[in-house]
């Protein structure tokens, strides 16, 4: 692991050191900090430092960068050289960021939790890494179902007041998460300031849905307007992403919005405008984004009842590349679009031939897709016996996508065990506002037949008794008026 250490390391190694401290020691405690303010490891030097006689002649604080700097450097050692760079009692903020990111790779989420708030009590020393969102939301996500910790956690990050990096996809869901608690605690007032932080739509949907947080949308319903809420997001996106025409993350994101509003036509000419640019367009990554642009248009294109363009559309964004490999993402997709088209001969091939080069590669939410398509493709052709065999690939997993789940479900006409499927995610916390949401009811862009008939048969799921007991007893469904493509998985 290679971090970029801050480059006030040097001058503050130079501000903590004292003066019993040899001049030798000192010299070369300031060419290792030079090296490292610009992104220079020497492990065995930073480790001759760290072992020297001398080298408890300096302070605490410059012993913890120092071995902090050994941690950052030295991938085999980080472990035991981060732990005493936080023992020393003026251990800085970035030995326990580092700490935190340590944790992190180690799972270890209650070290985590404990090193996160230690980097935010000694914030003001100026040398606080800036976490990255990936590793923010991987023990965000370690934690979720341990309501203490998740809230010990979210507090941390509300108090060293982070702001993920991701200026369009900001992590809504854990400030969303951490008002709930809170409002659950009684804490109204706080819970009201920890939601104002949350603007993205389908988290605010998914609160005005569930019962948890009705202290939160009692005091001020309006915020919850959805069509209002997601204008405002958008003009918010919309401004971000017009200092770059090839920001390709910015467009995704604007489109989306344009998706929900039923906004069609401008999210077309937007992404055609996009793509006749010549050249890299970049994701938040600094990876190519045309994949995904053309992904976007495609499902524009269904949007718009252009069925066939759509297929094709797909099909040319599974032709390009992902991150410089096999495409792994436009490949799945493009057998969901195929099996909406009522394909679902072209969509087994295209699963059959994606999982021959994507080997390894697949997530395990990429893999309940994969078995949510062919158990579609298989039912769409009357192949009973192969649908049953995907079916069971789905529900073996199938905690790991449960839209992926309910759509094969949905395909396979089991509308007992969707239901029973339901009911389970409604009763759990950590699934429920996503099951709410997808038991809503959205405006209805054109549909081929095959999502014609799923629709019918998610309404039929609605009316059962004991869906809406089941519904009744946590939360609320509604009548959104914003379409669905860009906010939930499947239907």
């Amino acid at each position: 692991m290679r971090l970029f250490l801050l480059g006030c390391v040097a001058p503050l190694a130079f501000a903590t050191s004292t003066s019993a401290a040899e001049p030798n020691l000192l010299r070369e405690f300031g060419v290792i900090g030079k090296a490292l303010t610009e992104s220079k490891c020497d492990v065995p030097r930073i480790r001759r430092l760290t072992e020297r006689s001398d080298f408890q002649t300096l302070n605490g604080g410059a012993r913890s960068l120092a071995y902090t700097a050994l941690a950052a450097c030295d991938d085999a050692g980080r472990h035991e050289a981060v732990l005493k760079a936080t023992a020393e009692p003026e251990a800085v903020a970035l030995a326990w960021s580092l700490r935190f990111l340590d944790a992190d790779m180690r799972k270890d989420w209650a070290d985590a939790v404990t090193s996160i708030g230690k980097a935010v009590d000694r914030k003001t020393d100026g040398t606080l890494t800036f976490f990255s969102d990936d590793v923010v939301y991987e023990v965000g996500r370690g934690v979720r179902d341990d309501a203490d910790a998740f809230r010990r956690y979210a507090a941390e990050l509300d108090r060293g007041d982070w702001k993920a990096a991701d200026r369009y996809y900001r992590g809504d869901w854990i400030w969303a998460r951490y008002a709930g608690l809170l409002a659950q605690a009684g804490d109204r007032t706080h819970a009201w300031r920890v939601a104002s932080r949350v603007g993205e739509p389908g988290e605010l949907l998914r609160m005005s849905l569930d019962k948890r947080y009705d202290a939160i949308t009692e005091v001020d319903s309006s915020r919850f307007e959805m069509v209002a809420a997601t204008e405002a997001e958008l003009a918010r996106v919309q401004a971000l992403a017009a200092a770059d025409a090839r920001d390709g993350a910015g467009v995704s994101t604007v489109v989306s919005m344009l998706r929900m509003l039923g906004r069609q036509q401008e999210a077309l000419a937007l992404l055609d405008r996009t793509l006749a640019l010549p050249g890299k367009i970049v994701s938040t990554r600094g990876d190519d984004h045309r994949n995904w642009l053309i992904n976007d248009r495609a499902l524009v294109l269904l949007e718009l009842g252009r069925f066939d363009e759509g297929v094709a559309a797909m099909q040319a964004a599974a032709g390009l590349s992902e991150r410089g490999g096999v495409n792994v993402s436009q490949t799945i997709n493009l057998s969901g679009v195929q099996v909406s088209a009522g394909h679902f001969e072209a969509a087994l091939k295209t699963l059959g031939e994606g999982e021959a080069a994507m080997q390894g590669k697949v997530s395990p939410y990429g893999r309940m897709w994969i078995a949510a398509e062919r158990t579609c493709a298989e039912a769409g052709l009357g192949r009973k016996a192969d649908a049953a065999r995907s079916l069971a690939a789905a529900a073996a997993e199938a905690k790991e996508n449960p839209s992926a789940y309910a759509k094969a479900l949905l395909c396979a006409g089991d509308l007992d065990g969707l239901a029973g499927a339901f009911k389970a995610r409604l009763a759990d916390p950590s699934t429920r506002g996503a099951a709410l949401t997808q038991l809503s009811r959205f405006r209805e862009p054109p549909m081929t037949p095959f999502d014609s008939e799923m629709s019918r048969r998610m309404e039929t799921l609605r009316t059962r008794p004991d869906i809406k007991a089941a519904i009744a007893e946590v939360g609320r469904i509604k009548d959104v008026p914003l379409q669905s493509g860009a906010l939930i998985d499947g239907y």
